[in-house]
């Protein structure tokens, strides 16, 4: 069996794709995938809206890069083995969004938080990503860096968050309670000003 995770369109021909770990590109025409050289372990990965740029997880840090130059740079300086979603990226291409966790507890009772799950964060070995919160995952942040370097701005997330998206001006996302029954759209500016759509 196989471990097919993202994908993407990245022209007419051509389609990315992460699978056990490593990212794939494969020809519409061709049809026999190969690793992405010089990205091969950028699976937890997005597109710039050109799908030109690629900002992927690699070693508990964000880096960023140019596809047809193989470019890159690593964006963050993350201290501890942070588990994080894939970051996203703004459509200037200037700007890397993502969430990101307390540091993973590694001892044998508490509960862990998996290093990767799609675009959301759940507990290792929990069946119920919607419920992570109410277990104890929790120090959970929404955090914004330059591509360009320089420091994040973080904002403090509740719940589980998930549908990571630049807007024109800033950010929007989701956060659902811990019980899984109620969700909320929040939005903030890049300066890491935050509010709820619906208060």
């Amino acid at each position: 069996t196989s471990d097919v995770g993202a994908f993407v369109w990245r022209n007419a021909g051509e389609i990315l794709f992460a699978k056990n770990g490593t990212l794939y590109t494969v020809s519409t025409s061709a049809g026999r995938p190969h690793p992405v050289e010089g990205f091969a372990d950028a699976a937890f990965f997005s597109l710039s809206p050109d799908k030109n740029l690629i900002a992927f997880v690699r070693k508990n840090q964000v880096w960023f890069g140019a596809l047809d130059t193989r470019v890159q740079r690593q964006v963050t300086q993350l201290s501890g083995a942070k588990p994080m979603s894939a970051p996203v990226i703004s459509p200037d291409g200037a700007t890397v969004a993502f969430f990101a966790g307390d540091e993973v507890d590694e001892s044998e009772n508490a509960p862990q938080i998996m290093a990767f799950n799609g675009t959301r964060m759940a507990v290792r070995g929990y069946p119920d990503p919607a419920r992570v919160a109410g277990i104890g995952a929790a120090g959970r942040k929404l955090d914004i860096a330059s591509v360009y370097g320089g420091g994040l701005v973080s904002i403090e997330v509740s719940g589980n968050p998930d549908d990571l998206q630049f807007t024109a001006d800033g950010l929007l996302w989701s956060e659902t309670s811990a019980d899984g029954k109620t969700r909320v759209i929040r939005v903030a500016k890049l300066d890491g000003t935050a509010r709820t759509l619906d208060r």
